[in-house]
């Protein structure tokens, strides 16, 4: 059997890795829909940013709930799916929906 301290070590890591990825792929975000949309004013690319924020802080919440209440290494899983298929589902619709899996996955 592996060590529980590694696997939680691990899940540490593999929510820091999707969390840190995800915040930096917002600032890669900005200037793309700079480009594409050209009339897009600094408040709305500035709400694109803010959005991110605001659900990390709300799944965070939520995520450590769920983490309370499954454990860690299923609540980890729960949410990474969550954002796979947001992440999936924001590229089918051109929508920025992914922020609620981002935050969770910070928490657990």
């Amino acid at each position: 059997k592996s060590d529980p301290a590694w696997a939680n070590i691990r899940i540490a890591m593999l929510s820091n890795f999707s969390t840190a990825y995800n915040v930096v792929s917002i600032s890669l975000a900005v200037p793309i829909i700079s480009y594409m949309y050209p009339d897009s004013t600094d408040k709305e690319k500035t709400v694109c940013s803010s959005v991110l924020i605001v659900g990390m802080i709300v799944g965070q919440v939520l995520g450590g709930m769920l983490g309370d209440m499954l454990g860690r290494h299923r609540a980890l899983t729960v949410v990474v799916l969550l954002q796979i298929m947001a992440s999936f589902m924001s590229a089918l619709s051109n929508e920025i929906i992914i922020w609620l899996g981002e935050g969770t996955t910070a928490t657990t």
